[in-house]
């Protein structure tokens, strides 16, 4: 495997399970687009040599998934019900 290819995945509701307004800073999906690219080519990707991939990556892309959080999932003393547990994420 001689490059490591990296995909971006977002999700972003627009509402919180409460229904309050949800969403991150309009710079954030940029700011991690502009990550990927940085780190090419970069001594933060030395670690890879060890698996045998040259230290290169490339962008493959991105998908924002907009469908909606999950209702009653998991409670937390901070957010309320507004939370999404690890399990319901690996499912």
């Amino acid at each position: 495997m001689p490059t490591s290819t990296v995909y971006l995945i977002f999700w972003e509701p627009p509402r919180l399970q409460s229904g309050g307004v949800s969403g991150v800073d309009p710079n954030f999906n940029n700011t991690m687009y502009q990550y990927v690219i940085d780190i090419n080519g970069s001594a933060l990707l030395q670690t890879q040599t060890q698996y045998g991939v040259q230290n290169k990556v490339s962008y493959g892309g991105y998908y924002l998934d907009t469908s909606a959080y999950p209702t009653n999932v998991c409670y937390n003393q901070v957010t309320g019900w507004n939370c999404v547990g690890d399990d319901w994420i690996r499912t």
